[in-house]
């Protein structure tokens, strides 16, 4: 805790600038104006007086004093280079510069789902509708994705449904050619034993067998081929609902990293948009005190006696 030996009210000499400048961008739907008061020191030991070294303060325009307090003194005198309306008329020009280059309006966007911040609104509930955005794309993107998949499993389910009765046909007709095939070998051996009559010598019977028995082993390969081509149709069916899950997965992850993709968009006042309301010569208060620090020495600081913007603390 500081307690001063000698405390009083002095006024430094400065440039104080107040302007308005509207931010206006139609494609983002912002139309905002905002105030600028900056105070620029400028005692005689000032060299080049420049902007870019002054302090954003809290002043507004109807607050000011035309007078100074009874108790103040003035610690220094106004700096020669600001003794002419000429010099004015200059820093009104560099602030109306100054501001054009180095203020903007800025908003948070999101590029990947075209979103950009209503003014006023919080990071917090333009975060929540961003997230908000991504889940009906992302809703949207895998509905499509596993539509298109179901497309091809829908032909690829007929074509098994048709391979399946032609599975069982190939089965009925294997059971048939089993059955003719018994038959046939069973009267070839009769006709050649002479069973129900006179013996048989003709190769005929032996031949109709033969062919009997290849059409039963043709019909046994067909059951063998169709067997192979359901599998076949079933597995890359299988490969099919796998890939239509990963890539629902992979738009997942998209939509959901795109939700978090918030940048900052800025948009640049034009120099119409400036609207410098006064540059004039301003008597700062400060206030003066002389304490002594914890090794007994005496010390002077000067603080300022005026608010300064919370932007610039």
């Amino acid at each position: 805790r500081v307690t001063p030996s000698v405390q009083r009210l002095v006024y430094q000499p400065a440039v104080l600038g107040l302007a308005s400048i509207r931010f206006s961008d139609r494609k983002l739907g912002v139309d905002e104006s905002k105030d600028y008061s900056l105070l620029l020191p400028s005692d005689e030991s000032a060299g080049i007086l420049s902007w870019k070294d002054a302090v954003p303060v809290d002043v507004n325009p109807r607050n000011l004093e035309d007078r100074p307090a009874g108790d103040a003194i003035f610690v220094a005198s106004l700096p020669s280079k600001l003794s002419s309306a000429k010099s004015l008329q200059k820093l009104e020009d560099d602030f109306a510069d100054h501001l054009y280059r180095n203020e903007s309006f800025n908003l948070a966007s999101n590029p990947t789902l075209k979103l950009f911040a209503r003014p006023g609104e919080s990071e917090r509930d333009f975060s929540v509708r961003c997230q908000q955005a991504a889940r009906e794309q992302r809703d949207a993107a895998v509905d499509q994705i596993r539509e298109k998949y179901q497309v091809k499993l829908k032909r690829l389910e007929d074509r098994l449904v048709n391979q399946q009765q032609q599975l069982e046909q190939d089965k009925a007709e294997y059971k048939g050619r089993m059955g003719e095939e018994v038959l046939s070998g069973l009267a070839s051996v009769a006709g050649a034993l002479g069973i129900f009559g006179r013996k048989s010598g003709s190769l005929r019977g032996l031949s109709t067998a033969a062919t009997k028995r290849r059409l039963t082993s043709s019909a046994k390969a067909d059951i063998a081929e169709a067997e192979a081509d359901i599998a076949r149709q079933q597995a890359e069916m299988d490969d099919i609902k796998s890939q239509k899950e990963q890539d629902a997965d992979q738009l997942t992850k998209q939509w959901d990293a795109a939700a978090g993709g918030v940048q900052s968009a800025k948009i640049i006042p034009k120099k119409a948009d400036i609207d410098v309301q006064m540059v004039v010569l301003a008597w700062a208060p400060a206030w003066e005190m002389t304490y002594e620090d914890a090794r007994g020495r005496s010390r002077t600081e000067t603080v300022p006696g005026y608010s300064v913007a919370a932007s610039a603390q």
